[in-house]
């Protein structure tokens, strides 16, 4: 009989059910039994349609359990009865008993190998060679059928670089069907990749190794790799690995050392009992750890611990006042990474400096001399005396990081450092002739300026470091008007010269450089350019078509051009195959980080989507001109203070208020509800063709979406109506904004629930979304509904996720609320279970000024986390309200304790990086705005009785 494979580790036969099974589901003692297999066994699917067996006939003839030999050991043994005659060793049963036990002759059943009396054997197996093969110990293992060895085959000894080594020297190469791994025997964190009968070798990422037994790459610590688990601290374990830190799993995780060279340097330990993060490269509490090392598991989903860790990183980035470098800091910032700008340099000196002082993870060289004083184009480096300044900012200064990158790490091996570089270093004999694109590996050929020249050899120079990124990037262009933006530039000519040309859309293009070197394992040159290429006259005809602009230019032919202007202009089309390729090997975690595509962004659709931007951006140049805001659930808690705060901040601004006035809403707490600025709709926003009426009434400009039902203790018991309101109302909205077309901002407001439970640390805006509840579910769904609206329809979209927010307004359903109104009523305060929920408290005033900043500031298809350090349980709540208001009372006589929801999550929390780098701080701390908010509802009781009563 023939056996799958994957039951050497995997499956195992479950007398019960007369099948394999998987091994979780099968009992481990298998008792013997005396009933002797039916004689077609093993051919139970095969039909014999001239007799036919009813279903009931043929349950009868299913023996119960199976029959078992005693040549098996560890796989099986045979009944208590004598052995068969040779010619019938076929016909006995053979099964495994799993991994850790062995067959005990005096209980006929699998037992735990310490109790077995006699250790248990293998048998011999060898494939059918249909697919791939896999050694684990003295299995044979792969996608194929096992079988018993005859003695003519020869013995499987060992794996080598082209296949399985047999007996007599002899190979098995890939097989000629099939794609799957092996492993690279001297290497265990390379294997080989077979495809259809080909071999091709590679590499496990950074701080992962080949594990034989799932035939894929894992964390270093839960791989087994060869036939032992894989100390790294061991002696001679750094050969053939990449440069780095890494843990020792068998001393508690505690014990981490580093390879240089493929040779053990040094070797360290955590202390106060912290574990090592192989995460993050540092010691760390345990709590913060992940597994295997830490207890750190954010959320239920199992892999939640691991693609929602953040690795916060630290880098250097010179030239990061300038228009890329400024970039490349947003970005960064964005994804919760610490940025620090390097000084001006001079000598290497400068840059061996910085990397001792700031001990970087990553470096970027955003350098460049591409104009100066009068001159705003690279005609300047033409000018006398300025080959200097050429030198020092095009070559020299790259050169030196690069130098003091791979000289100077903080841990002696080199800084992956991005550089970015230009493609404008090629040109055609023929312009017209764009049959050959240019790769990486041609040399440059352009030589008319003096720019292009000393970048080409900068490009050259750089290839000798294996740890640099050469970014080529080419006529860059960017979301909003800039002098460097390409198109601003062609913009402001009268004289075009329109050829074919790659460039880069740096919005697309940069969150791919950034999470490529986050992830540490690319180096070399790389053309960084959108998919395609353009020339200069569809931009313009494109620019005058979505924005109405009528542009005035004449078209010049090049020799013209070069006669014209001090230096010549590159003109050429860079090949993106190998940048392509690039962008599918980003890992799961970087490509999160920084929102980098699946694919390569196409140039024609990307400078399309920038012309309709500007063109929505042109109906209002100033960004501080009038705006006409649709609110959403203005008459809430939230939308109500945001309301108060605009008006009084915005006097030019103009409101219209869109709530239906339901138990939570009341139009007395709008302040300035009198204003001519002001408008209150009291109609649902399920009413799309309402919501469209308004926004093309009332010329929108903003939408801010705070509508929603929000009480988590009623989602339980009504769920559909928070389906009807946050997901349908949502979508209604979005429809309506689709078909107005002319937003310039949508602001969808959401709430950090749909993180679900996170135990320890703080999520950051790329967690995986885990929603625990069904408020937090239909707010996860509308997120995503926005989401599809901007990819598929161009909606500008922002989300944010707040904390627990308190304050004046806020209906008394709410936790702090109902506390203050209980103990003013002299009510005793009811606790959901024990209290020992953990949530983070932001005033309600430092959520509105967040809302503000995103809304004038924020960053089109971002989310941005809204949240506070003022970490509390509830009972901590209900006890700092009672010192405050009753501290005659003591805690214990205030309170009752009701039940629970049924699930609460016990403790999330946000990283508030992003928002940070808007601008945006905390300002109010808890004591200050608990004080507030008491006083408050204690002199605006009937404000808040009437909300009730309503």
């Amino acid at each position: 009989m023939l056996w799958s494979a994957t039951s050497a580790f995997v499956i195992a036969w479950n007398h019960h059910e007369n099948r394999c099974d998987w091994l979780d589901n099968v009992d481990c003692l298998r008792q013997e039994t005396t009933e002797t297999p039916s004689s077609n066994e093993g051919d139970e699917f095969d039909s014999n349609d001239d007799n036919p067996t009813s279903q009931d006939e043929e349950s009868d003839k299913l023996p119960l359990k199976k029959k078992v030999t005693k040549k098996a050991g560890k796989l099986g043994k045979k009944a208590k009865s004598e052995p068969p005659p040779d010619d019938e060793q076929d016909d006995q049963e053979l099964f495994e008993c799993p991994q850790g036990t062995g067959w005990d002759e005096k209980t006929s059943s699998c037992k735990w190998i310490d109790d077995v009396n006699c250790e248990a054997k293998k048998l011999d197996y060898s494939t059918t060679s249909e697919l791939h093969i896999v050694i684990i110990k003295d299995y044979v293992v792969g996608s194929t059928t096992l079988k018993k060895k005859s003695d003519s085959e020869s013995t499987i000894n060992s794996i080598t670089p082209s296949g399985i080594a047999k007996g007599g020297d002899q190979t098995v190469e890939c097989q000629p069907v099939g794609s799957y791994n092996i492993p690279d025997p001297n290497e265990c964190n390379a294997y080989y990749q077979c495809e259809n009968g080909h071999r091709t070798k590679l590499s496990c990422p950074e701080k992962q190794l080949f594990d034989i037994e799932k035939q894929g790459c894992d964390l270093f610590s839960k791989v087994f790799c060869g036939t032992r688990s894989v100390n790294l601290a061991d002696k001679n374990q750094c050969n053939g690995r990449r440069d780095g830190i890494f843990p020792d799993t068998e001393r508690e995780c505690r014990v981490f050392f580093q390879c240089v060279g493929q040779v053990k340097a040094r070797e360290a330990s955590c202390h106060n009992n912290q574990k090592f993060n192989i995460y993050t490269n540092k010691c760390d509490q345990p709590q913060n750890v992940p597994p295997p090392c830490g207890n750190y598991l954010p959320g239920h989903a199992s892999l939640q611990s691991k693609s929602s860790t953040i690795i916060k990183m630290l880098w250097l980035i010179y030239g990061s006042s300038g228009w890329i470098g400024g970039q490349c800091h947003s970005i960064l910032n964005i994804a919760g990474q610490k940025v620090i700008a390097g000084r001006r340099i001079t000598t290497l000196k400068d840059v061996e400096e910085d990397i001792k002082l700031h001990k970087p993870d990553r470096v970027i060289c955003t350098l460049g001399r591409t104009h100066g004083e009068d001159v705003p184009n690279i005609d300047y480096l033409e000018k006398p005396g300025k080959l200097k300044d050429n030198i020092r900012d095009n070559l020299l200064a790259p050169m030196f990081i690069a130098q003091a990158t791979i000289q100077h790490s903080n841990l002696l091996s080199p800084i992956p450092m991005l550089y970015i570089g230009t493609g404008c270093i090629y040109e055609y004999e023929d312009s017209n002739d764009l049959s050959h694109p240019f790769t990486e590996s041609d040399p440059p050929n352009f030589f008319g300026s003096s720019y292009s020249t000393v970048k080409g050899a900068t490009d050259l120079l750089l290839n000798a470091f294996p740890h640099v990124i050469n970014a080529r990037i080419r006529m860059p262009v960017s979301d909003e008007p800039n002098p460097r933006d390409f198109i601003s530039k062609i913009l402001g000519y009268r004289k075009i010269t329109s050829l074919p040309n790659s460039m880069t859309v740096m919005s697309d293009i940069l969150p791919i450089l950034l999470a490529i070197t986050h992830d540490g394992r690319f180096s070399g040159c790389i053309n960084a350019c959108n998919k395609g290429f353009v020339d200069h006259e569809w931009i313009l005809k494109t620019y005058s078509e979505k924005t109405g602009e009528q542009l005035n230019y004449v078209l010049e032919p090049m020799n013209e051009q070069s006669a014209r202007l001090a230096a010549k202009r590159s003109n050429n089309v860079l090949s993106t195959e190998k940048f392509e390729q690039w962008i599918k090997m980003i890992s799961l975690e970087a490509r999160n980080l920084y929102y980098a595509p699946h694919t390569l962004p196409d140039l024609e659709k990307s400078i399309e989507n920038i012309c309709i931007h500007r063109a929505l951006k042109t109906v209002s140049k100033d960004s501080n001109d009038s705006r006409n805001l649709l609110v959403t659930g203005g008459c809430g808690f939230i939308g109500s203070n945001f309301i108060n705060h605009w008006l009084n901040t915005y006097p030019e601004d103009n409101i219209i208020n869109v709530d239906k006035l339901d138990t939570c809403s009341n139009i007395k707490n709008i302040e300035h509800s009198d204003s001519s600025r002001y408008k209150l709709v009291v109609a649902s926003i399920n009413n799309k063709d309402l919501m469209l009426h308004l926004m093309k009434q009332y010329e929108i400009t903003h939408v801010v979406h705070f509508a929603a039902q929000t009480h988590v203790d009623t989602s339980f018991g009504n769920s559909i109506l928070f389906t009807e309101s946050n997901i349908f109302g949502t979508h209604c909205i979005l429809e309506a904004a689709r078909i107005y077309g002319k937003l310039r901002k949508f602001i969808h407001i959401s709430t950090d629930e749909v993180y679900g439970e996170w135990p320890a640390g703080s999520c950051h805006e790329t967690a995986v979304l885990n929603p625990t509840n069904p408020y937090a579910a239909t707010k996860a769904a509308a997120e995503f509904l926005v989401k599809s609206y901007g990819e598929s329809f161009k909606l500008p979209y922002v989300i944010t996720r707040g904390n627990n927010v308190y304050g004046p307004y806020q209906f008394t359903e709410k936790v702090i609320p109902r506390f203050i109104t209980t103990i003013l009523r002299g009510e005793k305060m009811p606790i959901h279970g024990d209290g020992s929920h953990v949530r983070n408290f932001i005033f309600v005033d430092d959520t509105v000024r967040a809302v503000d900043i995103v809304l004038r500031k924020g960053k089109l298809k971002m989310i941005y986390n809204i949240g506070s350090k003022d970490e509390l349980k509830v009972m901590d709540i209900a006890s700092i309200l009672l010192k405050i208001m009753r501290p005659d009372i003591k805690l214990e006589d205030a309170i009752i304790h009701v039940k629970d929801r049924y699930f609460n999550d016990c403790r999330y929390s946000v990283m508030t990086d992003a928002l940070e780098g808007l601008g945006w701080k905390q300002q109010v701390k808890f004591d200050e705005g608990i004080q507030k908010t008491i006083e408050w509802y204690t002199s605006h009781q009937d404000h808040w009785i009437s909300s009730e009563s309503t």
